[in-house]
């Protein structure tokens, strides 16, 4: 990933949110994040609101730390409780990283 910040690399990062395939979206959203990007958590929130979670947002969601994304960070921990989903020790592991970052900020 490139660490250097312009206007044609963030063009270029949301562009990438749009790609056809995932990895392309995901190092788009969390370059965003690394980027402070303003409209930053609201695409982590489209992206916990989706069909289908992949633990790539949540590492979006952990670098931004907003209280705004501790909603439904917890609500998919609570699902994947209830779905038995958790012995994916990995994705788990992202998910409780975002949401402990999330919960230190409720300043």
């Amino acid at each position: 990933m490139i660490n250097s910040d312009n206007e044609n690399i963030r063009a270029a990062l949301i562009k990438g949110l749009t790609d056809s395939f995932l990895d392309v979206r995901i190092e788009a959203l969390n370059g965003l994040a690394n980027r402070k990007h303003p409209q930053a958590t609201e695409w982590v929130l489209d992206a916990l609101q989706a069909k289908d979670i992949v633990s790539g947002y949540f590492e979006a969601a952990q670098t931004l730390a907003d209280i705004k994304l501790l909603a439904d960070l917890l609500r998919i921990k609570a699902q994947c409780v209830a779905e038995s989903c958790k012995s994916d020790s990995y994705f788990m592991s992202c998910l409780d990283d975002a949401i402990a970052a999330c919960s230190a900020n409720q300043n």
